[in-house]
C-alpha cells in the first residue's frame, strides 16, 4: 500500500515523500512540493515500479544448484566444516524429496509441497541410535530436530529471495512444531537437614547405562590397551601405543572426535608444570582450554617420546597424516571388540563417560559440567 508523508527542510520548505512496498521491500522517493503534484508522481512511481517488476526476467535455477550455492555461501560465513557437512546432509534429504516428486527447479516449490515435506520428514526414523543394532528399534526424529530443519529451509529460501531466484518463500507460512519436554523427578539427599529434596529436571538429563562405560568396562578396556601397548613396545610397533593414547586421552579429557583429529603437538602446554591443552575450532568454531590430570599428562609425554614422529599431528596415521574422524572411530570399535564390550559404544561414548563421572563426582552439579564442557549441553543426549 502506497502512502504520502511530508517533511520540513531546514529552510522551512515543505516536501512530500512517497512510500510503498514492492515484494516486501520498502521504497521511499521524493515526490513534489505540493500535495496535488505528489499524488500524481506517486501514481507514476507505482506504475513504473510494477512495470519494471513485470519486465524483469527471473533466473531459473535448479534445486540442486540453489542448495550448492547456499552451502558455498554458508561455508564462507566462517562456520565449522563439520557443521557445513551436517547441513549438507539435511538439505540432501529435501533435495531427494524434490526428485521423488519431479520438482527440478526452485521456483516450482509451493507452500503445499513444503507442508507435504514437513509431514514426510516428521515420519522419518533416526538411523544412528544406541541399541539399534540389538533390537532394531529406530525412533522417529524429535520435534527439536524437525524444527531445526524448518529453520534451515527458511534460511535457504531467504537466500534464494536475496539472489532474486524467487519472489516469496514457500516456507513463509510453515510454523514450527510444538516441542514436548517430559520431566522426571530425582531425589537428592540433603545431609544438612537430613531429608530428601525433590528436584525436577528435563528427561534428557537422565543417565542411562547404555550411554557411558561403567567402571568395570573402563577397567577392562584400559587393561586390554595397556597389555597390548607393552607387547607392541617390545616389538617396536607404534599403532597399538598410539591407539591406547587416543582412547585414554579421549576418556580423560572429554574431547569430541573432531577435536581429537585436529590436535597438534604444539597445542600441548606442558611447560612449567602446566597441564593445559588448547583446543582450536571446537564446537561452535570456538577455542577453549582443557586441563588434564598428571597421570594422563605423563602418558602423553611418554607416547610422544616413544613414537618420535616428524608429523605435527598429535595422533598421526601410519603415513604421518592427520587421522580422520572415521579413522578414530574404527580404531575405537576395534578395541571395544577386543575388550569384549557392547557393540553400541562409539568414540563419543568416552565423552559421555567423562561427563557422567564428573557429574557424579561434583554432587550432580550441572552448572560445573557446563563450564568444563564449554557449555556443550547436548552431549548428554543420544543423538
Amino acid at each position: 500500500m502506497a502512502s504520502i508523508y511530508k517533511r520540513k527542510t531546514k529552510s522551512g520548505q515543505i516536501v512530500y515523500y512517497g512510500a510503498l512496498r514492492i515484494n516486501g521491500k520498502l521504497i521511499r522517493r521524493k515526490l513534489a512540493h505540493s500535495l496535488k503534484l505528489a499524488k500524481i508522481e506517486l501514481k507514476k512511481l507505482e506504475y513504473n515500479l510494477h512495470l519494471e517488476k513485470a519486465s524483469k526476467k527471473v533466473e531459473i535455477i535448479s534445486v540442486k544448484a540453489a542448495i550448492n550455492k547456499f552451502l558455498r555461501e554458508y561455508e564462507l560465513s566462517g562456520v565449522a566444516l563439520e557443521q557445513v557437512y551436517n547441513t549438507k546432509l539435511k538439505l540432501n534429504i529435501f533435495q531427494n524429496f524434490c526428485k521423488l516428486n519431479n520438482i527440478k527447479f526452485i521456483n516450482e516449490i509451493t507452500t503445499g509441497f513444503t507442508k507435504e515435506y514437513v509431514q514426510y520428514r516428521s515420519k522419518m526414523r533416526v538411523l544412528r541410535k544406541y541399541k539399534a543394532c540389538k533390537d532394531d528399534y529406530r525412533p522417529k526424529i524429535s520435534s527439536d530436530t524437525l524444527n531445526k530443519d524448518i529453520r534451515l529451509l527458511k534460511r535457504v529460501f531467504k537466500f534464494c529471495i536475496e539472489m532474486e531466484w524467487i519472489y516469496k518463500s514457500p516456507f513463509k507460512f510453515i510454523s514450527l512444531v510444538k516441542e514436548y519436554t517430559t520431566t522426571t523427578d530425582y531425589c537428592q539427599f540433603n545431609l544438612k537437614h537430613n531429608k530428601t529434596q525433590d528436584i525436577t529436571m528435563p528427561k534428557q538429563w537422565l543417565i542411562t547405562p547404555d550411554k557411558y562405560l561403567s567402571e568395570l568396562e573402563i577397567k577392562r578396556l584400559i587393561t586390554t590397551l595397556d597389555n597390548d601397548s607393552i607387547l607392541a613396545k617390545s616389538k617396536g610397533n607404534i599403532a597399538p601405543v598410539r591407539d591406547s593414547a587416543i582412547i585414554q586421552f579421549a576418556l580423560g579429557s572429554g574431547l569430541k572426535v573432531a577435536e581429537l583429529s585436529n590436535l597438534k603437538v604444539e597445542h600441548l602446554h606442558f611447560q612449567r608444570g602446566s597441564n593445559q591443552i588448547v583446543v582450536y575450532n571446537g564446537k561452535g568454531n570456538k577455542d577453549r582450554i582443557v586441563t588434564i590430570n598428571n597421570k594422563l599428562k605423563k602418558l602423553i609425554q611418554d607416547y610422544i617420546n616413544y613414537i618420535q614422529s616428524k608429523s605435527d599431528n598429535l595422533f598421526p596415521s601410519e603415513r604421518g597424516e592427520q587421522l580422520t574422524r572415521s579413522g578414530i572411530q574404527q580404531i575405537f570399535k576395534k578395541w571395544v571388540k577386543k575388550a569384549g564390550l557392547p557393540k553400541q559404544f562409539s568414540i563419543h561414548s568416552l565423552r559421555h563417560t567423562y561427563a557422567t563421572n564428573l557429574y557424579k563426582a561434583s554432587g550432580f552439579n550441572l552448572r560445573l559440567i557446563f563450564i568444563l564442557l564449554n557449555g556443550m549441553t547436548r552431549d548428554f543426549q543420544a543423538e
